[in-house]
């Protein structure tokens, strides 16, 4: 348990790192239904942030306030994650939007993809508001493309918003011999991975039961080891969110030490270089397209924010109203920026939209994309000093 972070040797308002002094979650389960106010969001882009408006077409709810609260953040994802990197900064400003200024305290839970944490608050949380969840796009794949039903239901959750767009792009080291999408046909891509049921892997074997290519996912890295496999060439390449690469490794991209072959986002990136083709564009049958569109879904809403199932409809409101102008706050934006965080937020009712728009698809389909997926084709497993190491979760 780490202590919570400071600024010039005092406590940072609103955000704690340590549930110490938390007070005991409280009346799971309490009331049904959702009541929020129902609003319409438009998003646009404006110097390489998102920008949220937001426009009230009902009555009005009333708001909580949370003065003197504690509100636990179950995040999963590893401390330095994304995940968790991305909430950090957000948090500092969202307890100042949200009404009493509450405490917030971030628990990493990390385990199974992050299920770990959702199955926690899914179990456990709170329905009065002060309990949130958030992860990357691993929980939301697995409830829908897992081998097994998992320890939660992702439709019960009280969606607030999200923060990204996960936009995956696969790459290689500069002086690889791979330099294309024909060469990634004709030849074995070694690509590092890190759990056998990561993204890391999935997605390379969704890429190459839908396009061709020859990837084989070398398993075991560690989260930084599977970057630097790559530079120190153990490995040829490795699939990754842009995001996470431009945060750990900024250097990499600015002095083109890599080589970036596919955009595999369902919304293309317009960071990667010029011409760099998107997955969508390479796949030829229209049922592969659906089936890769159904597993990019999850990552159109990376980095969500849930509320205990079944809590009540003022926190509900308030949590939505908080996430809005949270995410309009100009020094927050500023601050984003400094640390390369691509803030591209969606509210509450879109990403409960896209999570049913997966639970309603053809079922055909979600049967393809887990045949995709539980291809178990590998090319070996980490044997070196990058390789994961066993971590306690931490608060």
């Amino acid at each position: 348990m780490t202590g919570p972070e400071t600024v010039s040797g005092q406590a940072m308002p609103g955000l704690a790192a340590s549930v110490s002094n938390a007070p005991p979650c409280r009346a799971a389960r309490a009331r049904k239904g959702i009541g929020a106010i129902p609003f319409r969001f438009l998003s646009r882009i404006l110097t390489g942030t998102a920008v949220l408006v937001a426009v009230s077409t009902g009555p009005a709810v009333a708001q909580t306030d949370f003065s003197g609260e504690t509100i636990t953040v179950y995040a999963g994802g590893q401390p330095g994650s994304g995940v968790d990197v991305f909430t950090r900064t957000f948090m500092r400003y969202y307890a100042k939007a949200l009404p009493g200024q509450p405490t917030i305290v971030i628990k990493n839970m990390f385990g199974a993809r992050g299920t770990e944490g959702v199955a926690y608050a899914y179990k456990n949380g709170a329905t009065d508001g002060t309990t949130l969840t958030t992860m990357a796009s691993g929980p939301i794949q697995e409830a829908v493309f897992g081998g097994r039903k998992p320890a939660y239901d992702i439709r019960e959750f009280k969606w607030v918003g999200s923060l990204a767009i996960g936009q995956s792009t696969c790459f290689v080291w500069h002086d690889s011999k791979i330099k294309s999408v024909e060469d990634m046909i004709n030849n074995q891509v070694t690509v590092s991975a890190t759990g056998s049921r990561s993204n890391s892997k999935l997605l390379p074997l969704m890429i190459n039961h839908t396009t061709g290519t020859r990837m084989k996912p070398v398993v075991g890295y560690g989260g930084a080891g599977s970057v630097l496999a790559v530079e120190r060439q153990e490995v040829d390449g490795r699939c990754i969110p842009l995001d996470t690469l431009e945060v750990t490794y900024p250097d990499w991209i600015g002095q083109n030490q890599v080589r970036f072959l596919i955009d595999a986002s369902l919304t293309p990136n317009e960071r990667l270089p010029e011409g760099t083709p998107n997955v969508m564009n390479l796949i030829e049958d229209p049922k592969d397209r659906l089936a890769m569109r159904l597993f990019l879904l999850p990552a159109e809403v990376t980095i969500p924010y849930g509320l205990a199932p079944e809590t009540n409809p003022e926190a509900v409101a308030t949590h939505r109203t908080a996430f809005r102008k949270a995410v309009r706050n100009p020094s927050y934006l500023a601050d984003a920026r400094r640390h390369n965080q691509d803030i591209r937020p969606k509210s509450g009712e879109e990403v409960t939209a896209i999570i049913e728009e997966l639970f309603t698809a053809p079922p055909d389909m979600i049967r393809r994309v887990k045949r995709y997926i539980g291809d178990n084709t590998v090319a070996g497993r980490c044997q070196g000093n990058l390789c994961q190491r066993p971590k306690k979760n931490q608060e």
